[in-house]
């Protein structure tokens, strides 16, 4: 009896102990979920970090249309060169 008492206390110090670390992982969760989401309501705020990575792969995804656009001219440049000699 007194061995499954001292089971039962374990596994209970173990629930305790592994609560404790949940409520702290979740609160480190809500914190980078903060972080990470738009408070840049008001003036003079910074943008957020998804904020920056959003606008960066916007920026991205333009600077390659143009790249993918400058190249199709300048092959039809090259192609009409060859065409005149």
């Amino acid at each position: 009896m007194s061995a499954t008492r001292g089971a039962a206390q374990r596994h209970h110090q173990e629930a305790h102990e592994l609560s404790i670390q949940r409520h702290s992982l979740a609160e480190e969760l809500a914190d980078v979920s903060r972080a990470l989401l738009s408070e840049n309501y008001g003036e003079g705020r910074e943008p957020s970090l998804m904020e920056d990575l959003e606008t960066m792969h916007r920026s991205l995804k333009e600077l390659e249309s143009v790249k993918d656009y400058v190249l199709v001219l300048d092959n039809a440049l090259r192609l009409r060169c060859v065409a005149c000699i």
